[in-house]
């Protein structure tokens, strides 16, 4: 038998079986093609912008956008993209959300954590996935309005939106597990145990202008970190009744915010009341900022630093309370290189209370009406520039066992006791530019050196001193 022609006639099976095999492969391919739908001209959606519906509410921050429903397609949902400094976020409309046909639904947005948007998008998604629709409308320049102008007309917004951009929307208590997540708070929480407890490292708590209040429970707070790094905590309209001054927990545990071994962190932007017994407590933490900070009528201290190295709190208010028994501010048990600037403490038993503490520096404080303004205790080599301790119940600047630290610009002046007193063990304080006038009782006792330019009512704690 001749083999090549055996080799020939296998040759020719093969490709007619290639060939085969071919075609059955393209119109594999093919036939999806031809029974997908293209209704890329079909005008599924649109958006009306001449009723005012879509807007941008530069005040609020919230961005409205009115859809219409062109078409009958079934759809599954809708996407609402926000054009922001050249990032998109975007939105889901659920199918049960949608408009029906010829139905008009007006959407609203938070934005107050993104910016001003340049465009809106709305896409149409269809239930059939085999449907290649590619209607999409878009709207550039928003028309800048208040939103309240359109409340309560035909197809106003029924709630507050937000992003899913703006990750973690949170309605309730939680504890923040996840890295690098922003949470933000979506509406007022009422809680009878800790509302916030982190336990991830960087992570954004955001109030978003709401309040978390608690149940007058020991052991509580608004919000819990240990052994955190890079957090921020920020815009809370209040954090109050957290914690118990009549249980037998730690006076620690009953805080509004606690900071435990917590460092390289912001908290900003916050009121804080009526909690147990501390706004504040900060322990064992480094290199955190506090700005922005109001605190009342709490039962111990509004903000304490223990063992906290560092840090640096910046435009502070605390505000006054029925009790003159605790402080305002205490900076306690080597908490040491600390900033402290911008800060308005009034009625507290000690305004500032610095404790086993050095090398901290305090610019720009006023202490007035409290019972001590500035109390020094055992604290060495700190910086006090520019400070207001006047008008007290008793002393304005007191220091114990307190030495070579500085005064700058300190105007201790009208107060009840004395205007400053330095007790026996405080030697080598240095004073520039004061004045302690008014002031009932003159500085019994102590020393000082005088480096020019202080003024006082006789004898400056055993040097001469200009008379007022």
């Amino acid at each position: 038998m001749d083999n090549r022609g055996i080799s020939a006639i296998v040759a020719t099976v093969l490709i007619i079986l290639i060939t085969v095999a071919a075609v059955a492969i393209l119109w594999g391919v093919i036939l999806p093609m031809l029974n997908e739908v293209d209704i890329s001209n079909e005008k599924v959606i649109s958006i009306d912008t001449s009723g005012g519906y879509t807007l941008y509410d530069e005040t609020q921050k919230i961005a409205c956008v009115q859809v219409k429903r062109e078409s009958s397609l079934a759809l599954e949902g809708l996407r609402v993209l926000f054009n922001i400094e050249g990032n998109s976020f975007y939105s889901l409309i659920a199918k049960g959300d949608v408009p029906e046909l010829n139905q008009k639904k007006t959407y609203c947005f938070s934005l107050s954590n993104f910016g001003r948007p340049s465009s809106v998008t709305v896409v149409a998604l269809p239930e059939d996935k085999s449907v290649a629709v590619t209607s999409k409308v878009s709207v550039n320049e928003l028309n800048v309005q208040a939103l309240g102008s359109i409340v309560g007309d035909e197809g106003s917004p029924s709630q507050l939106r937000y992003l899913d951009g703006d990750s973690g929307i949170l309605t309730g208590c939680a504890v923040l597990n996840v890295s690098g997540k922003t949470y933000r708070l979506a509406n007022d929480v009422t809680t009878t145990g800790t509302c916030f407890n982190i336990t991830a490292n960087n992570i954004v708590l955001d109030g978003n202008g709401f309040k978390i209040i608690g149940g007058e429970v020991e052991n509580t707070q608004g919000v819990y970190a240990k052994e955190r790094n890079n957090l921020t905590i920020k815009n809370f309209k209040n954090i109050t009744l957290f914690g118990s001054s009549m249980g037998t927990g730690s006076n620690i545990d009953q805080s509004g915010i606690i900071f435990e071994g917590t460092s390289n962190s912001l908290i900003k932007n916050i009121n804080l009341y009526s909690n147990g017994y501390f706004g504040i407590y900060m322990r064992s933490g480094y290199n955190n900022t506090l700005d922005g900070i109001t605190s009342g009528l709490h039962e111990e201290t509004e903000i304490r630093l223990s063992q906290s190295s560092y840090n640096f709190l910046n435009n502070i208010t605390i505000t006054p309370s029925l009790d003159l028994g605790y402080d305002g501010i205490q900076v306690m048990t080597y908490s040491n290189n600390n900033l402290l600037e911008n800060i308005n403490v009034t009625s507290k038993g000690r305004g500032i209370n610095i404790v086993d503490s050095g090398f901290n520096n305090l610019t720009n404080i006023t202490l007035n009406q409290n019972y001590y303004g500035l109390y020094l205790f055992s604290s060495h080599n700190n910086s006090l520039k520019n400070i207001n301790a006047s008008s007290t119940n008793y002393i304005g600047v007191y220091f114990a066992g307190s030495s070579n630290n500085s005064l700058l610009d300190v105007v201790s002046t009208f107060n009840q006791g004395y205007g400053i007193q330095l007790l026996i063990g405080s030697s080598n304080n240095k004073f520039l530019n004061n004045s302690f006038c008014g002031n009932t009782n003159l500085c019994n006792s102590g020393g000082g050196i005088n480096l020019g330019n202080n003024k006082c009512s006789g004898t400056l704690c055993g040097f001469a001193c200009t008379v007022c």
